[in-house]
């Protein structure tokens, strides 16, 4: 009988920059930033970002998100980065960490969820669709960044869609009617 994994969620720490950078190295495609940036995120911007640890190994950092509330609308969590383990992968642990961050932010509740993602990715797609469809919620996709605006050479990167995911259910008239 194979023993059971159990995960714990925590705001991250400053200290937590450079595990968190080397996660992200291990998952490509996501852009790796600079270590500093991953010390800011898990200093700065702590609380609207979490990490998962496989509790028989509290050393180890198995996931992340990263995010902040945006300045011009508080209500809104956008999320920057997710990213899981290799191993750890296929167990719904993206999903468990966004519901954690959206349980402890507080004073002012998170009303809408906004990630960008490039057309590539469509594991990024389908996990914030299915994320919003599991919680009867509306989304909204639109252009964010294209090709032109990264520039050309090593700058060049792909074009980057928009996801805002409005938190508060449709009702169930409109759903029944898709």
């Amino acid at each position: 009988m194979q023993e059971a994994t159990i995960f714990s969620f925590e705001i991250p720490q400053k200290r937590d920059g450079r595990f968190v950078y080397d996660l992200i190295k291990s998952c490509p495609p996501l852009d790796v930033n600079s270590k500093y940036a991953y010390f800011l995120l898990c200093d700065h911007f702590a609380s609207s970002s979490i990490i998962c640890r496989d509790t028989s190994n509290d050393d180890k950092i198995i996931g992340f998100v990263g995010g902040y509330r945006k300045p011009t609308e508080p209500e809104t969590l956008f999320v920057w980065q997710i990213a899981v383990d290799e191993n750890y992968r296929g167990r719904g642990i993206p999903a468990m960490m966004l519901q954690e961050m959206l349980q402890v932010q507080n004073p002012v509740s998170i009303q809408a969820i906004e990630a960008t993602y490039t057309p590539s990715n469509k594991a990024s797609f389908k996990f914030f669709t299915k994320f919003a469809e599991n919680r009867r919620a509306l989304t909204k996709v639109e252009e964010y960044l294209s090709e032109d605006d990264f520039g050309t050479g090593e700058q060049a990167h792909e074009a980057e869609k928009l996801i805002k995911i409005f938190l508060t259910p449709l009702p169930s008239s409109l759903n029944d009617k898709e």
